[in-house]
């Protein structure tokens, strides 16, 4: 399990901003409510003055026969708010379902959002207690005051629970209010989403419609879009990820990093014996030198490589044309066990049109470029691992060669060349092979990629040599190179599984054995 971590200062004031605005206006409902107690018991004291002139001293009781009570579907209507918002949240927590996800302090702040709530509700009550009564002639236009006030504020709770699913704001509106316009509303939902966005703490995923401009004229319908494909508008995406992760807290600290002269001369012997020669097993071991000490802050990262499920989700909501899809392509392992460009090759037909992924839901999906991951994790909320954070998460803080320590890998802990399976497994299937920090799947199964540039297309030389620095240009996401890759795959030997290999790839390139895994955003969160 994942330790309990300090909330991101970003997210907490924007939940922060959230319930204070949720609180104005319910501050504001008190406040008109107790206006009307006034108005109701100055209308009251005039009544009972002009009827006692005309000769007409009535009761109290009197008033009250007339009366028309204004403010209980109100507060019937605040209550069954709140019923239905603890509720949700109680689901969301006891379900942990994939479609809609919330952190621990998003759930110990919608608890302190229901407190406020219910303290409010409770001063409305005390407030209102003397409101109960009104004469006939003023009750419609009472009555339509307090039905307005008490949807816009139960509305802006059902608008925070679909915030906190990570729906688009257009969509939640649209399905809360319908054809009702309340202009303060949408233009304040509106101005949190932009807030978040300045600020870092959601991300607009490039497929995702625009918002309009929040208007400030008057009323006027609001009408349901109509979609103009199949394709669904995705979520814009907070820490409401939409889909599942398990997520591992790497801690604070420095590890070590690459490996030592006399360790890479002893891997490339092993790979020569092993028919593994040349520059390119040269290249990619010689430039996991020199091996160095470097310190990371904590951040969080997925227990399992992304599965073909998860990537599935994914595509469902976007649309998202893979790679494969728009080049018609993909590396492939063929009939002859020889890897070639196969046609008609994408995620969902990894080795080409007679093979599938039906039973293969919880294996790490492939076939996917490093855009595609991008793209994945742009949707998601999350992001790739530098190859550092990668690397810290594989082996720890100690420089150890394998993820599970120093012994060399066999058929129980990874999938790789000597387990003979020749094809991928369940991201689950090896909890001994498990890092110190309980990170699975590091050791074979797919190359994984990461953040990192390369830099260029040399085989046997990276331009962003160690040590490592993550402000050198390596991290830039804007920059068309090639990208390290880690981790080995299924059909390499135990040279390639190391926690310290770097291998690269362009990043249009994809084949039937690399995948990716994400990391938690912001960085060090």
């Amino acid at each position: 399990m994942s330790e309990q971590k300090p909330s991101n200062p970003g997210r907490r004031r924007f939940f922060e901003e959230l319930l204070t605005t949720l609180g104005r206006e319910a501050g504001r409902v008190v406040r008109e409510v107790r206006q009307v107690d006034r108005e109701l018991r100055e209308s009251a004291i005039d009544m009972q003055e002009s009827q006692i002139t005309a000769g007409h001293a009535a009761k109290t009781d009197d008033v009250a026969e007339k009366s028309v009570p204004v403010t209980s579907e109100q507060l019937e209507e605040l209550e069954a708010g709140i019923a239905r918002l603890e509720a949700e949240v109680q689901r969301l927590i006891s379900e942990k379902t994939e479609a809609s996800l919330l952190q621990d302090e998003d759930r110990q702040l919608v608890r302190q959002l229901l407190t406020q709530l219910a303290e409010r509700e409770q001063e409305q009550r005390e407030g209102m207690a003397a409101a109960e009564a009104i004469s006939t002639d003023e009750s419609d236009e009472r009555r339509q005051r307090w039905d307005v006030t008490g949807k816009r504020l139960g509305k802006l709770i059902l608008l925070l629970i679909g915030w906190l699913a990570a729906k688009s704001p257009d969509v939640i509106y649209e399905t809360v209010f319908g054809n009702e316009v309340y202009p303060w509303v949408k233009q304040q939902w509106h101005s949190f989403f932009a807030q978040a966005e300045a600020a870092g703490v959601i991300e607009q995923s490039p497929l995702a419609s625009p918002l309009p401009s929040p208007s400030a004229e008057s009323p006027s319908p609001v009408e349901t879009p109509t979609p103009k494909s199949e394709t669904p508008t995705p979520p814009r995406t907070a820490r409401g990820i939409p889909i599942a992760f398990d997520w591992m807290t790497i801690p604070a600290g420095e590890f070590t990093m690459g490996s030592t002269e006399s360790h890479v001369q002893e891997m490339i012997d092993f790979a020569k014996k092993q028919s593994y020669a040349g520059t390119f097993v040269d290249g990619w071991i010689t430039n996991e030198l020199p091996q160095h000490r470097l310190h990371l802050p904590e951040y969080r990262i997925a227990r399992t490589p992304v599965t073909v499920a998860q990537f599935a989700a994914f595509v469902a909501v976007t649309g998202h044309r893979t790679t494969p899809e728009e080049k018609g392509t993909g590396y492939a392992k063929k009939a002859d066990g020889k890897w070639d460009w196969v046609n008609g090759v994408d995620w969902q037909h990894p080795r080409g049109p007679g093979s599938d992924v039906a039973q293969k839901q919880n294996h790490p999906v492939t076939q996917v470029s490093w855009l595609d991951a991008i793209a994945f994790c742009k949707w998601a909320g999350v992001r790739l691992p530098s190859e550092a954070e990668w690397e810290k998460a594989a082996r720890g803080s100690d420089g150890r060669i394998w993820p599970w320590g120093n012994d060399a890998p066999d058929a129980t802990r990874c999938n790789f060349a000597d387990a003979n399976v020749g094809d991928t497994t369940a991201v689950d299937r090896y909890p001994k092979g498990a890092s110190i920090y309980g990170v699975l799947d590091m050791a074979g199964n797919v190359y994984e990629w990461t953040s990192s540039r390369w830099g260029g297309y040399d085989w046997d030389k990276s331009q962003f040599a160690y040590p490592y620095q993550a402000d050198d240009g390596r991290e830039k996401l804007d920059v068309e190179d090639s990208r390290v890759i880690r981790g080995g795959f299924y059909g390499t030997n135990r040279v390639f599984v190391r926690c310290a290999l770097r291998g690269w790839n362009s990043p249009d390139f994809r084949i039937d054995f690399g995948g990716f895994r994400v990391v938690l955003l912001p960085p060090g969160f």
